[in-house]
């Protein structure tokens, strides 16, 4: 790998500092970084190698060792260029490359080439010893004017060469709320072919075959053995009924210690040592703890054991990939859920996802993509939507203000379902302190300038069928003051909130994160000394069904009661929708902002 970079602005001298990871996986098939040069040269022609050594951290994440290391080009600077090379040994594996042409920086020429040799390979996907290669083949996204070259080797050791040459590739868009850039971003995805099926049948034979590699693989690791059996038979009772049987299945895999969540709270520091060598499902309930992976086989093992019709499902995470059918690997499959017959209906359920509400699938496994087994072999399928109430935000808040616009009061906010997954899992691994601190400043990003808060109680973190509720103290200016009137924001939880899609064209479709829903409801009292003047006029938005936005007003001869519900129920919109997107949203947004408008009564006029 080689790269030359020209430094045009201040904050690309980042690219001076290169991260690279060396993996270790158990299996042994691991890739090793080595030989890396650089050097920095100035627009004067001077030319400043690099010294020092990097700076190396060793991760070990469940079942694989990692190291980290951070390399730093000297003196970077406004005009210089920053070179750099360095290459990746893979160790007893073949694996097809993948040619990023678009990064986020812009791209003014790039080469690539692959030589492949000859002979039988093993591919880091099925870990077994595959005849020789019949076919390579790719799909490919590419600038215009831009071709991928093939030709067959001529030193009588490669089986065959790639070439491509680009100029001029644009800087990867940057775009709010917009897909993974791997669903857009130009670049060519090489692949095996293993078999000699013509190419009009490659893509349905492929996912067939691998299908049913896979799902014969995960059967064996999941078929109920002793320890299964034995805590299946302890767990459930002849008199429950079929969902009481498996949320109790479900309730007791949640309460082994899943590894994962250090990888996904972006924590990877050592932990118990993982029965890597793991041989089943029963190796794992045994040791008490796996990755999310192993836990999911946990759970399935057991729902078979107690007599459900259980299936696994391997999906992409939505946070990081959109299924490509046409790019045929399975490692286009990140993380597994479980698919269980319950009174005649199917439900989807995520034990790998530490803390998830039985029912339910964490936000990176719904409305996504996966291979699944069914009763008669394996097939592509979409994973259901999260139902919006599902993951439901309640923030209450009441607060009582002087003459002079400063607020005491309470806060109450509720985190349902699906939304209370972070908070539990930074607890988790983080501690109670590190979780106060993050809600803290989570809120204060939001709510009024100056507004102090403090965080009383974090209720029902051990659990994951109840809300998290988080109680706390408000303190502070609930506004400004103009003359005789106090001017507060309608919705004091979004006082500060950054107005979304404000650009008026866009390039790339909306995709958002999930379904969201919330409620809030603000009681605002004050004294006699202050008055009532105007409220924002209630108002009801939608966006053609997709989206709904609903803001209520109430008073009293002391009090205001601002409700606000807003609920999404489509994550991805088109360019072509985009127009209607920023609507509502900027529509939404000039709701929120308006304000109330207090009038302070002076003495005199107080007791006339």
């Amino acid at each position: 790998y080689y790269n030359r970079i020209k430094i045009l602005k201040q904050e690309a001298t980042d690219a001076a500092r290169i991260t690279l990871r060396s993996v270790a996986p158990a299996s042994g098939y691991g890739t090793e970084v080595d030989h890396f040069a650089g050097r920095t040269i100035h627009h004067d022609g001077t030319v400043v190698p690099m010294t020092e050594p990097p700076q190396e951290a060793i991760l070990q994440p469940p079942g694989e060792k990692i190291s980290e290391r951070t390399y730093e080009l000297p003196q970077p600077e406004v005009g210089s260029i920053l070179e750099y090379r360095y290459t990746i040994q893979l160790e007893r594996h073949v694996q097809p490359p993948i040619w990023s042409l678009q990064r986020e920086y812009y791209v003014r020429k790039a080469h690539f080439e692959w030589h492949f040799l000859q002979g039988p390979v093993q591919t880091i996907q099925s870990n077994e010893i595959a005849h020789p290669i019949d076919m390579i083949s790719y799909v490919m996204r590419l600038p215009p004017g831009v071709e991928l070259k093939r030709v067959e080797a001529e030193d009588g050791k490669s089986q065959m060469e790639f070439d491509l040459d680009a100029t001029d590739v644009p800087a990867l868009p940057k775009e709010e709320a917009m897909p993974p850039s791997s669903s857009f971003a130009y670049r060519v995805l090489f692949y095996f072919v293993h078999d000699t099926a013509t190419q009009e049948h490659w893509r349905e034979q492929f996912w067939k075959e691998a299908g049913e590699r896979w799902s014969q693989a995960q059967n064996r690791f999941d078929k109920p053995d002793y320890y299964v059996k034995r805590a299946v038979a302890d767990l459930v009772d002849a008199n429950d009924t079929p969902e009481q049987r498996l949320r109790k299945l479900y309730a007791a895999v949640m309460r082994l210690d899943n590894l994962s969540v250090d990888r996904d709270q972006g924590k990877l520091e050592a932990k118990q040592a993982l029965p890597i060598n793991a041989q089943d499902a029963n190796d794992v309930l045994n040791a008490g703890r796996g990755v999310n992976d192993q836990i999911n086989s946990v759970f399935v093992s057991m729902a078979r054991a107690a007599g459900f019709t259980a299936y696994v499902m391997r999906v992409s995470n939505r946070d990081l990939k959109v299924f490509d059918p046409d790019y045929l690997t399975m490692g286009q499959f990140d993380d597994d859920i479980a698919v269980v017959e319950l009174d005649g209906k199917e439900v989807f359920l995520d034990p790998g996802t530490r803390f998830c509400p039985f029912g339910h699938l964490g936000w990176r496994h719904a409305a996504t993509t996966g291979i699944r087994q069914t009763k008669i072999g394996t097939e592509i399928a979409q994973t259901p939507q999260e139902p919006m109430e599902g993951g439901q935000i309640q923030r209450v808040a009441n607060l009582t203000i002087d003459a002079q616009g400063e607020a005491t009061g309470t806060l109450k906010v509720s985190y349902v379902g699906t939304s209370a997954i972070d908070w539990r899992q930074i607890d988790s691994v983080y501690g109670e302190a590190e979780l106060r601190k993050r809600i803290k400043e989570q809120w204060e990003r939001t709510l009024p300038p100056q507004m102090e808060v403090e965080v009383l109680s974090i209720d029902n973190m051990e659990t994951y069928d109840e809300p998290v509720t988080v109680a706390a103290s408000l303190k502070g200016p609930i506004g400004s003051i103009d003359g005789m009137q106090i001017l507060a924001r309608a919705d004091l939880f979004e006082a500060r909130s950054a107005l979304r899609f404000q650009p008026e064209t866009r390039e790339l479709p909306v995709y958002l994160t999930g379904r969201e829903f919330v409620r809030d409801a603000i009681r605002i009292n004050f004294p006699e000394s202050v008055r009532l003047a105007s409220t924002p006029a209630s108002i009801n938005l939608s966006l053609k069904d997709a989206a709904t936005y609903e803001f209520l007003t109430e008073s009293t001869t002391n009090s205001v009661t601002i409700r606000r519900n807003y609920a999404v129920g489509r994550i991805d919109y088109s360019v072509s929708y985009y127009k209607d997107v920023r609507a509502f949203y900027l529509n939404l947004a000039a709701k929120d902002h308006e304000s109330i408008v207090l009038k302070r009564i002076s003495p005199a006029d107080l007791n006339q």
